[in-house]
């Protein structure tokens, strides 16, 4: 038994002088073994130890995200994409990570954002085009589906004030000039 607690004092004291640097590429191996869990510990205590504001830091809150991705917990994958780009806004990988995470929990317009600084960043990047050719037509409806629900929310604030005077917007009416395109809205009396 003592030769077993000598063993783990030695891999202690091996895991605390290794670099941030190292424990990515440790991170590497067991992503790459498909050990995830082994492999998000490995970027975390690489995050610990690396500086602030240094890329290897944001490469190491990049790859945490990959490992986040395999578990399908987006809004980890997330939180380690926009760390990593408060520190490098321009790295890729978690842009694109990010979006895809973006798109999994239904943010369409904020994925949508993400491909098009990708493609800013890059013209060619056929990953970031396909994803925004499937994210455009679901940002466009996300954004009127919250339209329409702004007009609703706006209709009942209406109503309730106009009820105090025994109104309500249906009293009123919009029209619109074919030949300028102005509206005007017109008072009706409802019975």
């Amino acid at each position: 038994m003592e030769d077993h607690a000598q063993i783990e004092d030695v891999t202690d004291i091996e895991e605390e002088i290794l670099s941030s640097e190292q424990y990515k590429e440790a991170g590497n191996e067991y992503y790459i073994a498909g050990d995830i869990p082994e492999a998000i510990i490995r970027y975390s205590k690489g995050i610990e130890i690396a500086p602030d504001d240094s890329n290897i830091k944001s490469v190491l809150y990049s790859n945490r995200a990959a490992c986040y991705t395999r578990l399908e917990n987006w809004d980890n994958v997330v939180k380690d994409c926009e760390l990593s780009l408060e520190i490098n806004p321009e790295y890729i990988r978690p842009l694109l990570r990010r979006a895809a995470a973006q798109q999994q929990l239904e943010e369409y317009r904020e994925s949508l954002k993400d491909y098009n600084k990708i493609l800013e960043l890059d013209p060619t990047n056929k990953e970031a085009s396909k994803g925004k050719n499937m994210v455009t037509p679901l940002a466009e409806e996300e954004e009127e589906l919250e339209r329409e629900k702004m007009m609703t929310d706006l209709k009942d604030v209406g109503n309730k004030l106009l009820g105090f005077v025994g109104l309500s917007l249906d009293n009123f009416q919009t029209q619109t000039d074919p030949q300028t395109g102005n509206m005007s809205v017109q008072f009706v009396q409802k019975p």
